[in-house]
């Protein structure tokens, strides 16, 4: 509403004083929103504050407050956070289900490629929620050579008491990312169906590091 008021495009011509303004106010209102929207979107929030040119994830709640400078900080110019899904304006039948020995070549893999996949069974030794975000919890396994650290969006279904212990089996030689400003250095193995979700774990007890193929 505060875009079609005030008409920026329209101000670029008429006063440049007054676009600065509106433009300061507008950068500002997606920095609260990128803090509103923490607790509830895990990506998108960190998205925003990187095109506002700010590198640190959100911290905590007091960052909504509205007024804090953005003076000096370069926007990066990225593709849109959620792009518009255009439509001949029929919604199409959905496709026949087919049966899993019909699937497309295309969507084969050699083994080849699922030997490029590290899965080794590691025990967690510790786990603790991260702070600010709902969903993730910090866990940190040993792979039978390291301990590592680990976010996993389990902690809607696990309590880190639960976990400390257990074996799992992991992803080692996953690419890092780091999630809530947390180095993770690989994943968990779960399978999920509706609002369910179990963790992949040994049948029976391994060592840690145990090669899973």
């Amino acid at each position: 509403r505060f875009i079609e008021v005030e008409q920026p495009w329209a101000l670029a011509k008429r006063n440049q004083a007054r676009l600065g303004l509106v433009l300061h106010d507008l950068a500002e209102s997606l920095r609260v929103i990128s803090v509103l929207l923490t607790p509830f979107l895990l990506e998108t929030p960190d998205r925003i504050r990187q095109q506002l040119g700010l590198d640190q994830p959100v911290a905590h709640l007091s960052e909504a407050q509205f007024g804090q400078s953005l003076a000096g900080r370069r926007v990066r110019r990225q593709g849109p956070l959620f792009p518009r899904i255009e439509t001949s304006g029929e919604r199409p039948a959905p496709p026949p289900a087919r049966p899993a020995e019909e699937a497309k070549e295309s969507e084969w893999i050699d083994i080849e490629t699922f030997r490029r996949l590290d899965l080794r069974v590691a025990t967690v030794r510790s786990a603790e929620p991260v702070p600010g975000a709902d969903r993730l919890l910090k866990l940190t396994v040993f792979d039978g050579q390291r301990e590592r650290t680990i976010v996993s969006g389990i902690r809607a279904h696990y309590r880190p008491e639960q976990l400390v212990g257990r074996q799992v089996i992991l992803v080692a030689n996953l690419k890092p990312a780091t999630l809530r400003g947390i180095r993770s250095e690989g994943m968990l193995l779960a399978g999920s169906a509706g609002d369910q979700l179990a963790l992949v774990v040994p049948e029976q007890p391994l060592p840690d590091g145990a090669t899973v193929r």
